[in-house]
């Protein structure tokens, strides 16, 4: 469903008519100071760090935030690094990225990507980490910098904690009650319509939330560009649709002041299909796909609220999670039918379908138990937060080849150059697994204390011990003939320590230690070995890997009074034991015959060999990243509001090469007026630095620095205006013009990833390509909020 901009007026009319809930009146959103109610003993609960930013769904909505790439555009230091057809592969924080980020939604891990990168390239399948509805979330919470007591593995760089809403979010008061709430929104950049419903009830000791949120658009359109050419030379994305539906159920019974009992219910249905123009080439006449990734949660929770020696507080979990991710890449594809001593293409044949099918399922079944104790002895105070986890998780991923005769599913499969083993003469065949079907069983225990040792200075100290076991299943998909893949069993112990110190009632010290890990993911693991034969090895899987690990250290200062505080920062994060393919060489028992690509003549031969090279994964990698971040606030009497938040990082590894993930200076810049009546409006400015040739290097086998990336963005400086007006009570409606004076510009998360080309398999942009990559111009998006 494609909507464009001459409808949106007529959109919102429509919903303000029809609108039947929604929202309290808005007040201007502060995305970086935003303090939820913890009503409840949660993972959340537990976060005390005090790098941390909090966003509720009230600055969520006003803020016109569609999906985490806003999120992540209203924060310096945090950024989303784009994948392209896959989308997301979660957030950037500090240089640290993909699952070296811990992302969880109530408590929940969300599982884990598979992305091999020799794959990469052809763009077939990514299995990434983002399905959550933003729209259902209570609170988004994201803290910087290693930090595992509080969210286990991959918290490298940081974590990112979703909470969902409860009916008590909708609710006012203990009173019998029913409440709703609604929203319709539009936003011209992918031209994405988005509506969201949600009813909450109250009877006695009963409460009930359920809420449904819809959404379809299209391809995020860039600044400008040709729409009309294909292949490498394209200069428009490629168009996309995207339909989404997501529900979230949850109930609660408080049976007295003791007991609570609750269920929780969540599914999100993500579905796109994709006209890869840019891959257009002379073997490849049509590419197009059909993605799917869907999660579904069910879980139990149970409240005790007693009073005793071990705790005053009890929260038991369980949580059933299933995301299952699905990537169909159809072509219409000309075999070769002649080549040259090169192995260059003489002639092709007619053009057939070709569908390559790959599927990652995820099942992963929790059952956590949290408890809390206050103790007070003397002028101290301790909250002490302390509990442990199950685990188990079952990977399997699926590979099929489909061949037909003609262009159409109905032309019949063709036939196989020779039968399997098994008898097949036709396709559909199905291909070697990237990982074999695994089973992960993990198990943690946790420990934290905050003391108020006396008003002027707080302590927090926590203890962390997390074990992971990794069994795999092998059949003819995935084969172990060389005994290269083996059980695999790690742990990790983690710890952090923080203190505030008030030197005056204005002025503060924080101090931060804290430490992260990351396990090795099943793909890290085991990818690689599938068929390996006696006399060829490519990737070899290594059962002695260990997990990743950080440490960061942290300094702060604040002053604050009642209209404002200003926030300083630096950082050190050293992190050990990066996991990166080493390659070695082994003597062959029998010489065999290779094609091997010969650079004097450009072209392949074919030769006899000896050896056999093939790679390793191996716990060798080191780097660093230091950083200053600055963040001040001031809020005059008048209504008017001044921000301003800085970041600036740095990033190596121990040869002295560039970390390419880490981003560029960032700064924002933003202005509000309150009118403090109907409403509200802010201009926001984003500046980003460039991306310097002597920031994204790498050293070859000779010694030689050589440019790691083919393109490098530039500056940036984009100016955003948001206005939000109290229609009534509870009629709210937000309008947003972004990047307002229609700066051209690229996001270096996303074009880093980008490589020169001829498109066809591999893909790649030539000459004005790359424009396909620019972030969108000048836009509306604008959403209706009520309350019934």
């Amino acid at each position: 469903m494609r909507f464009t901009l001459s409808k949106l007026s007529t959109a919102i009319s429509f919903a303000s008519v029809v609108s039947i809930a929604g929202v309290s009146p808005y007040a201007l959103a502060n995305t970086q100071v935003t303090t939820l109610e913890k009503t409840k003993l949660s993972a959340n609960k537990r976060v005390e760090s005090k790098s941390q930013t909090e966003l509720d769904s009230v600055s969520v909505s006003s803020n016109l935030m569609q999906d985490i790439n806003d999120v992540a555009d209203y924060i310096p230091g945090v950024d989303v690094a784009s994948m392209g057809r896959f989308g997301n592969n979660g957030f950037n924080i500090r240089g640290m990225e993909g699952d070296r980020i811990a992302i969880t939604v109530d408590g929940l891990t969300q599982g884990e990507t598979l992305d091999p990168p020799s794959f990469a390239p052809y763009e077939y399948f990514r299995a990434s980490r983002n399905s959550t509805e933003i729209e259902h979330m209570k609170a988004i919470q994201i803290v910087k910098g290693a930090n595992s007591v509080t969210s286990g593995s991959g918290s490298l760089g940081g974590a990112v904690m979703f909470t969902t809403m409860s009916a008590s979010d909708l609710l006012d008061g203990n009173e019998n009650q029913t409440r709703g709430y609604f929203k319709f929104g539009y936003d011209e950049r992918d031209e994405q319509a988005q509506g969201t419903i949600a009813v909450a009830n109250k009877f006695g000791g009963l409460e009930t939330l359920l809420m449904y949120t819809k959404r379809q658009g299209s391809e995020s359109s860039n600044h400008s560009g040709n729409p009309d050419t294909t292949g490498a030379l394209r200069e428009k994305p490629d168009p996309l649709d995207f339909n989404s539906d997501a529900l979230l159920f949850k109930t609660q019974y408080q049976f007295n002041d003791v007991h609570e009992l609750g269920l929780v219910v969540e599914n999100d249905d993500n579905l796109s299909q994709v006209e890869n123009l840019s891959r257009v080439s002379s073997s490849i006449q049509r590419r197009f796909s059909d993605d799917e990734q869907n999660r579904a949660r069910y879980g139990v929770f149970y409240y005790l609220t007693l009073d005793t020696v071990a705790f005053d507080e009890l929260d038991v979990r369980f949580d059933y999670q299933d995301i299952f991710t699905s990537g169909v890449t159809n072509m219409h594809y000309a075999a070769c039918l002649e080549y040259s001593p090169s192995y260059q293409c003489l002639a092709l044949g007619e053009a057939y379908l070709r569908q390559e099918q790959r599927e990652l399922t995820q099942q992963t079944s929790t059952l956590a138990f949290d408890f809390s104790k206050l103790l007070v002895t003397g002028q101290m105070r301790h909250d002490i937060v302390y509990g442990t986890s199950f685990e188990t998780r079952e990977l399997e991923n699926n590979m099929w080849d489909h061949r037909y005769n003609g262009l159409t599913t109905d032309s019949g499969y063709q036939q196989l150059r020779r039968p399997l083993a098994d008898g097949t003469t036709h396709y559909p065949i199905k291909d070697a697994n990237f990982i074999p079907q695994t089973d992960v069983a993990i198990w943690n225990a946790y420990l934290r204390d905050n003391v108020t040792v006396t008003d002027a200075l707080t302590l927090a100290a926590g203890l962390r011990y997390d074990d992971y076991s990794y069994q795999p299943e092998f059949d003819q998909y995935f084969t172990n003939d060389q005994g290269l893949v083996k059980d695999v069993d790690m742990n990790a112990f983690t710890w952090q320590l923080s203190a505030n110190y008030e030197i005056t009632p204005n002025h503060s010290v924080i101090v931060d230690l804290g430490t992260g890990f990351r396990a090795p993911s099943v793909e890290q693991v085991y990818y690689g070995s599938r068929g390996a034969t006696v006399d060829d090895w490519q990737l070899v899987p290594n059962y002695d890997l260990k997990p990743e690990s950080a440490f960061n250290m942290e300094l702060g200062y604040q002053w604050q009074n009642d209209n404002g505080r200003v926030r300083v920062s630096v950082f050190d994060s050293e992190y050990t034991d990066f996991i990166d393919n080493v390659t070695y060489t082994r003597d062959l028992a029998t010489p065999r015959t290779k094609r091997v690509y010969d650079p004097s003549c450009g072209c392949y031969k074919q030769m006899e060999v000896t050896t056999d090279d093939y790679q390793r994964p191996e716990n060798i990698g080191e780097a660093s990243v230091q950083g200053v971040e600055l963040d001040a606030l001031y809020r005059f009497n008048n209504g008017l509001e001044l921000r301003a938040a800085y970041t600036h990082s740095e990033g190596e590894y121990d040869n002295g090469d560039p970390m390419l993930t880490v981003s560029p200076d960032s700064a924002v810049v933003s202005v509000g007026y309150d009118s403090k009546s109907l409403w509200r409006v802010m201009a926001q400015v984003r500046h980003q630095a460039e991306k310097k040739a002597s920031d994204a290097y790498t050293t070859n086998a000779q010694g030689a620095q050589v440019q790691a990336t083919d393109f490098l963005s530039d500056t940036s400086t984009v100016v955003d205006l948001i206005a939000n007006f109290d229609i009534t009570d509870n009629m709210v409606i937000n309008i947003a013009a972004r990047n307002l004076f229609d700066e051209e510009y690229y996001n270096w998360q996303r074009i880093r990833f980008v490589s020169e080309g001829s498109g066809g398999f591999r893909g790649g942009v030539a000459n004005d390509g790359i424009k396909r990559y620019s972030e969108p111009g000048r836009s509306v998006s604008a959403n209706i909020n009520v309350r019934f």
